[in-house]
């Protein structure tokens, strides 16, 4: 993004969809409106880690938590470097990034706020670990956050995991199945989803799948996030929001940046990102209908370690946007 991207018109479009999350109700929360006496966490093996759940219904369930937000850093698939299976120190560390930020929204010194109380959580859960702060590197002078997903899972820290197949567009030259060799799965624990949000005529909401090419910076986005503390070998441990689904909003703006850019000129920003903001102001969130029952006292469940919890994935069938829910060992 530079001088040609009217940032007061991507803030326009995100912050008509940050007042939508807020009305919003269903099984992913709205990162502000989460509570933490929903929340707690619990230790897990293959790989040896803790994680934010929650219970409903006897089932461990991961917290994934709603971000939106506009998408100024990242690093997606499709790979095109080469790679080596025999460079394990880069084929371990490789991942899929998104740094996003408000761009001066006021609900992002919300999300500030509640990306501390999770910290805390954690620290509070683990005291004899010593999690590490979340640190995250402004972007322009605004908060920003960075979340990410491995494209493996070490083996050996995991050896009952199973290999997933790439997601399209991920892998389309297969240069990571290739690099995998023994040592590394691709599991449930590294897919991530990339998606964007139609509305029919009706104003029905539903997912389509997209490939991570689709996305480039300046879109308004919203990632989906789990957040998982894992064990450092110099000891303590250091807590990860990770990646599980990308959902792209509107790339509005980032289009008539992009035209400005290639032809020169002037472009009615304001006019399309208005009619993107009225768009998304009335979209009809359709996990409503999937909203949590009940009411759970708060507490860590810290003495025990869970072998396997459910992980949400979005539902991309024609007409429908609820959340389906697969068991993993993760």
């Amino acid at each position: 993004m530079n001088t040609f991207y009217d940032t007061d018109a991507a803030r326009g479009i995100l912050n008509a969809y940050l007042a939508k999350c807020y009305q919003d109700g269903g099984s992913t929360p709205f990162l502000p409106l989460l509570a933490a006496e929903d929340v707690e966490v619990d230790r897990f093996s293959n790989p040896d880690c803790w994680r934010l759940t929650s219970t409903g219904d006897g089932d461990v369930e991961e917290v994934q938590v709603r971000i939106p937000g506009i998408l100024c850093r990242s690093m997606l698939p499709p790979i095109t470097r080469k790679l080596s299976a025999k460079d394990k120190s880069t084929i371990r560390s490789l991942r899929q990034f998104v740094k996003i930020t408000g761009l001066g929204s006021h609900v992002y010194g919300e999300i500030q706020k509640k990306m501390q109380e999770i910290e805390l959580i954690f620290r509070n859960a683990l005291p004899e670990h010593t999690p590490k702060p979340m640190v995250f590197h402004e972007y322009k002078g605004e908060y920003a956050i960075d979340v990410h997903c491995r494209y493996f899972t070490d083996r050996r820290v995991a050896p009952m995991m199973k290999h997933e197949g790439f997601l399209n567009g991920v892998d389309p030259e297969h240069r990571l199945e290739v690099a995998r060799g023994d040592d590394s799965v691709h599991g449930v624990e590294n897919v991530v989803q990339y998606l964007q949000v139609l509305t029919d005529e009706e104003g029905k909401e539903r997912y389509e799948e997209v490939t991570p090419s689709s996305f480039k910076n300046g879109d308004v986005v919203e990632a989906r996030v789990a957040f998982i503390c894992y064990p450092l070998y110099e000891g303590g441990c250091k807590i990860v929001p990770t990646l599980r689904s990308l959902i792209l909003l509107s790339n509005q703006v980032r289009e008539v940046h992009a035209s400005i850019k290639t032809f020169g000129g002037l472009a009615n920003t304001g006019v399309r990102a208005q009619a993107a903001a009225k768009r998304l102001q009335e979209m009809h969130q359709a996990d409503l209908s999937a909203e949590r029952g009940g009411q759970r006292g708060s507490g860590v469940r810290r003495g025990r370690c869970v072998k396997t919890l459910k992980r949400k994935f979005i539902e991309i069938n024609y007409g429908s946007s609820d959340m389906k829910e697969d068991m993993g060992d993760m």
